[in-house]
């Protein structure tokens, strides 16, 4: 139904970040990590990961979707 992604540990993948900010303006959405993790004092939630689900997309809805967040990661890892 999903699987993980992981970026470098200075690319933000949360709510907030430019990764995800830009990935909503073109149209593909991902769960950031942040939000997959339980409140524990003791650590921080990582901020480079993201959950990416497929379970009921079609194969095509899935290579576009794919096709657009490597897109969006290419431009913002780029700069």
């Amino acid at each position: 139904l999903y699987f993980w992604a992981r970026l470098p540990k200075k690319i933000s993948s949360g709510v907030k970040s430019k990764v995800f900010q830009t990935a909503l303006k073109n149209d593909v959405l991902y769960v950031p990590g942040e939000l997959c993790y339980a409140t524990d004092s003791t650590r921080r939630r990582p901020d480079h990961e993201m959950r990416i689900s497929f379970g009921s997309a079609s194969e095509a809805n899935i290579r576009e979707g794919i096709k657009r967040l490597g897109a969006v990661l290419h431009r913002v890892l780029s700069r």
